[in-house]
């Protein structure tokens, strides 16, 4: 099968437990013999194997960002516009990256998830047109729910089946302005429409979600977390030694001062015992505070 994968590059200065899910979940893929395709949109994908390096970046970050704040900037010939999505120019704005909130970019949220019915029609054309000209796919998988932009303009020219991956998604719309909320999730919900299945990793979330996108009720799959054996090496510990480890996003959201709470009270019932509390996971300079 030829899957199209689109996600959210992150330039390989960040990642997450949704990046972890989404390159696991490509690589599971084609181990089983199907032909994806990773398409990144605002950053590169800088990690190993996960694309060609020959797909462009659409909607590159600094271009997406200036226009947005510029409006007038949309009337630029796009030769010009091009010189923003230049490789070195991601890579500055990746390195730049000091945030994965959404106060101050809930209008780009809202512009964005109106796709073709938006202030970036031409953009979602263009990629819309590579998808369905270039890849061909069988089936268009989306990495979150705030990138279903993309799907009015694949319905309305093809009978692609899209999936939309769910995760996390009330994170970016509980840190936007109060007053944007119900916009933001209504902007999702209009895209439901237009989604074949959804899928969740835990029956908590799909109720979540459900709560606040009532036409996803019906479409959410839930398929639980795996973990691939083959790709760990198992080790023998003595008895006098205490590790705990934690793999994910190092903020406070995800609970970094409850572990390292809990590891100050279970060391007390090592005592003489060798222990370390180890993290593992991206940050930005938001997450500093915490960390």
């Amino acid at each position: 099968m030829k899957i199209a994968y689109l996600i959210a590059g992150t330039g390989g200065a960040f990642y997450c437990e949704n990046c972890i899910r989404d390159h696991a979940l490509i690589a599971g893929l084609r181990a089983n013999g199907h032909e994806v395709t990773t398409i990144p949109m605002y950053l590169p994908v800088k990690e190993s194997g996960l694309t060609s390096g020959t797909q462009p970046v659409f909607f590159g970050a600094v271009r997406l960002y200036l226009t947005s704040k510029i409006p007038l900037l949309r009337n630029v010939p796009d030769a010009l516009l091009k010189l923003l999505d230049h490789p070195s120019m991601l890579n500055l704005a990746a390195s730049m990256a000091n945030s994965t909130r959404a106060k101050g970019h809930e209008q780009m949220t809202i512009a964005m998830l109106k796709g073709e019915d938006g202030p970036f029609a031409h953009d979602f054309g263009k990629l819309s047109a590579w998808i369905r000209t270039t890849i061909k796919p069988d089936i268009l998988i989306v990495s979150n729910a705030f990138l279903l932009g993309i799907a009015t303009s694949i319905k309305s020219k093809s009978t692609i089946p899209i999936i939309c991956m769910l995760q996390d998604e009330h994170f970016w719309v509980d840190s936007a302005d109060p007053s944007y909320m119900n916009a933001l999730w209504n902007a999702v919900s209009d895209k439901f429409d237009y989604v074949d299945m959804a899928l969740t990793h835990s029956y908590w979330f799909k109720e979540k979600f459900s709560t606040h996108v009532h036409k996803s009720n019906g479409k959410i799959t839930v398929i639980p977390f795996g973990v691939d054996p083959s790709i760990y090496t198992v080790v023998s510990k003595g008895s006098d030694t205490f590790n705990l480890g934690s793999l994910g996003r190092i903020c406070s959201f995800l609970g970094v001062e409850v572990i390292a709470r809990a590891y100050a009270l279970l060391v007390k019932d090592f005592s003489g015992t060798a222990h370390s509390l180890n993290f593992c996971g991206g940050f930005t300079k938001d997450d500093q505070a915490a960390i």
